[in-house]
């Protein structure tokens, strides 16, 4: 009952701190955070789809050469595969702490309703991270909902100059 507390103390700290910034920077460094802390990732990325699929663009790294960010030939592997289809890829039975670029760990995509908008991709997990957990899947999902909400709001919002919408925005709703 103690580690159910406590893994749902962890999925609602990673929610929540998301969503705690509309500045692209900052909600993208607690990306960073939680793919480090509560997933253990050692070598990520994080990407987002542009050119309507056609291009993966990185927005961090964690681990990575510069010359390791190259998106052409993600896209041909198993991250642009989870780009296009929205379906994660999670080698659920390998050792997530001997993931490779061409074989990562988990791919997972970063999705607003049905549309893809980006994917996470953890290359590699550090040593001590031998196999993902239930609240691993659990982790995924969450984040592959809310950081896609968290980055659009927070890229939107710098858009806009950080203003926010006015009531008016939101007086459609009423009826």
């Amino acid at each position: 009952m103690e580690d159910d507390f406590s893994n749902l103390a962890n999925l609602f700290v990673a929610s929540n701190s998301l969503h705690s910034s509309l500045s692209p920077r900052a909600v993208t460094r607690r990306l960073k955070e939680v793919l480090e802390q509560l997933v253990g990732g050692e070598l990520f990325g994080v990407y987002l789809v542009a050119d309507e699929g056609q291009r993966l663009a990185p927005i961090t790294t964690t681990g990575l050469a510069a010359r390791d960010l190259g998106t052409e030939d993600l896209l041909a592997g198993p991250v642009g595969e989870v780009a296009r289809t929205g379906v994660a890829r999670i080698d659920d039975d390998g050792d997530p702490s001997q993931g490779t670029r061409e074989r990562p760990a988990a791919v997972f995509p970063l999705q607003i309703d049905d549309k893809v908008v980006g994917v996470v991709a953890i290359f590699k997990c550090f040593a001590q991270k031998t196999r993902f957990s239930t609240v691993d899947f659990e982790l995924f999902k969450l984040l592959g909902q809310h950081a896609a909400a968290a980055l659009m709001s927070s890229g939107l919002y710098a858009r806009a100059e950080r203003k926010l919408p006015g009531p008016e925005a939101f007086t459609e709703l009423h009826h």
